[in-house]
């Protein structure tokens, strides 16, 4: 009896971050500091990716579910800011 309820809570304990990580995509919008430009795009596990239609500039950067990201754009090095939906 012992073995097996060990067994059982070992398999349990390990399947653990396999339940806990969800992917996911969702929508965000934000706007640059310095210019006041919109930026939507999506965020899809942690990874946000963005375009400025204003001025066709991509950002790159963190992001969380219903949260907050912060994006970058390497070729002007302007930060965008913003929050992306979840519930």
């Amino acid at each position: 009896m012992f073995r097996t309820s060990s067994l059982i809570s070992c398999i349990a304990i390990a399947a653990l971050p396999l339940v806990a990580r969800a992917d996911y995509t969702v929508d965000c919008e934000g706007f640059i500091g310095e210019t006041g430009s919109y930026v939507e795009g999506e965020c899809s596990d942690g990874d946000f990716e963005g375009y400025d239609y204003q001025t066709g500039h991509y950002f790159y950067g963190d992001c969380e579910f219903g949260g907050d990201f912060e994006a970058h754009d390497p070729e002007t090095d302007l930060w965008v800011y913003g929050e992306c939906e979840g519930e």
